[in-house]
């Protein structure tokens, strides 16, 4: 009896760390990177990286929505990168911080992604409307593992500036 007393522990505890370690959704494609995606609410943020990204191919891609219905796509080829979207990051001892933004119009979108030891993570998507907040989209799971990081976006040709701290207050 203590055997299948232990095997059903065992079982019990393999299917929750098998749901907790779950891949979060994505709206990238098959053909892409992902460097940063997460769920808020019912919808995803997700930036992606074609396969090959060079100045004669390729996209860096925010999009935000479903997968069954895009609400908002920004894209950029290799040779519109730094004109198109500004990079920021920085990195510490405890923790580091990495931003995207792009700006529509009156409206500046900037994905974060902050690392902390000493206190929780944060990650999700700040929209500005003439350099005031007009929304907050919180990663429902701040600590997602993707293949690539936000800031592996460091590594793809872009003129890295300083990260303006968004998230690192906390929320």
């Amino acid at each position: 009896m203590p055997i299948m007393k232990n095997l059903l522990y065992i079982s019990v505890f393999m299917l929750i760390s098998s749901v907790a370690h779950a891949d979060e959704p994505t709206l990238c494609r098959d053909s892409e990177k992902t460097y940063f995606s997460c769920s808020s609410d019912i919808k995803v943020i997700s930036v992606c990286l074609s396969e090959r990204f060079d100045p004669d191919s390729g996209k860096l891609t925010y999009r935000f929505g479903r997968p069954d219905k895009i609400e908002l796509e920004y894209s950029s080829s290799y040779n519109e990168l730094n004109s198109k979207f500004n990079f920021g990051f920085f990195s510490y001892a405890k923790g580091s911080t990495s931003e995207l933004s792009f700006k529509i119009g009156e409206y500046t979108y900037t994905v974060h992604r902050d690392s902390h030891v000493f206190r929780p993570s944060t990650a999700g998507v700040v929209v500005e409307r003439n350099n005031k907040v007009a929304a907050y989209k919180k990663c429902d799971n701040p600590s997602f593992k993707n293949e690539y990081d936000l800031s592996d976006l460091n590594d793809i040709g872009f003129i890295v500036g300083s990260s303006r701290g968004i998230g690192t207050a906390g929320d």
